[in-house]
């Protein structure tokens, strides 16, 4: 099993948080040859149900294709899921390739940037589809910059945000803000028809 698919990526490339008069402008600008890599754990945290404590650890790789006119072809590898702790396989490893402009990281699990600054303490909203089971389904997300701090000495910009629709929940993700790009997330969700009610999904990436 494998539960990647919600608010996983904000962004990656070589952009910048850029500080204007109104906020904070995210936008990002990736490049030809970017490869960007994460380790994705994703557990059953659901009381009473015979699945929880399980954890599945996926790895995912973006490999930014080309750029032209501002839009990236992006190869996004999903590993083999595995069991923490074990090299029992649970899900094959799979690719897609997808494209992305400097606002809209919706094909990857982020959001679409709002195309004004944020403040700190603003929020902006997002629609995007997602796949489920050959079903498309909408997910409605509530995005919010709750500022900067600092981490292991690196400045970094705090994202907080709600989702419904097609997965209902909660996290916080937190970008580099040398170039908007994500340094990890962590998401609580609950998907409406399946029998695993409650999921944590952790994002890290790797050094």
């Amino acid at each position: 099993m494998c539960f990647v698919f919600a608010a996983g990526l904000l962004a990656c490339g070589n952009s910048q948080i850029v500080k204007a008069k109104d906020g904070y402008l995210f936008r990002v600008k990736y490049s030809k040859g970017q490869v960007v890599k994460f380790d994705t754990f994703n557990s059953v945290v659901s009381k009473g149900n015979p699945a929880a404590g399980m954890t599945v650890k996926v790895s995912m790789t973006l490999s930014v294709l080309s750029v032209a006119k501002g839009v990236a072809t992006v190869r996004l590898t999903m590993g083999a899921g595995t069991l923490a702790n074990s090299t029992k396989q649970m899900t094959a490893p799979q690719s897609v390739t997808v494209q992305l402009d400097s606002k809209d990281s919706s094909a990857v699990g982020g959001p679409k940037f709002p195309n004004h600054p944020v403040q700190v303490g603003s929020t902006w909203t997002a629609v995007r589809p997602v796949n489920m089971g050959g079903e498309v389904k909408r997910l409605d997300a509530v995005y919010k910059f709750a500022g900067i701090k600092t981490v292991n000495g690196k400045q970094l910009a705090v994202v907080t945000y709600s989702l419904t629709g097609a997965a209902n929940g909660s996290g916080t993700m937190m970008l580099l803000s040398t170039d908007a790009s994500l340094y990890s997330n962590e998401t609580l969700i609950s998907v409406p028809g399946m029998d695993i009610a409650k999921l944590r999904i952790e994002m890290k990436r790797r050094p």
